[in-house]
């Protein structure tokens, strides 16, 4: 189904897997905008399907990472993808996510919370829908530090 671009408020159309789940809160720290949020933490993903107004050519959200130390973080910004439906290419952030620690989220499992970051994604093919993944990757064997992500206000426009 077509996810509503409600920023996760209503009952979502998404495919998660993994322990990727829409939160109220982590710790103390609220969702992002409105009452929840999508987490998205290491391992674990969110697939979406967006209609995409005939006008609208950027994908837009807010994404904020969680850290579960204080140092490491996001090494690239691969973090998403996404793709008009048709077409053939395949989208990601232009920018890496900040992943300097801002503030405590006294959560045992995911203690520090990086500031938010408005992303936008330019969309230059033509066609109705978009495809959006959000997917932190699991890794095998020397390992950084575990992160999640939390994304909220996901649209296009």
């Amino acid at each position: 189904g077509l996810f509503a671009q409600d920023g996760f408020e209503g009952a979502p159309t998404l495919s998660l897997s993994g322990d990727a789940k829409i939160v109220a809160s982590v710790g103390t720290l609220p969702a992002i905008n409105g009452k929840v949020s999508l987490f998205v933490p290491t391992g674990s993903s969110a697939t979406l399907h967006v209609a995409r107004p005939s006008s609208a050519s950027y994908l837009r959200f807010k994404a904020q990472a969680l850290l579960s130390t204080s140092s490491g973080g996001l090494s690239s910004n691969s973090y998403l993808e996404a793709g008009v439906i048709g077409g053939s290419q395949h989208l990601q952030p232009s920018e890496v996510l900040p992943t300097t620690p801002s503030t405590s989220t006294g959560d045992s499992k995911w203690p520090y919370v990086a500031p938010k970051q408005d992303v936008a994604l330019l969309l230059t093919e033509s066609g109705a829908d978009v495809a959006i993944r959000i997917s932190l990757r699991a890794c095998q064997g020397l390992c950084p530090p575990a992160i999640a992500l939390l994304i909220d206000d996901l649209r296009v426009e």
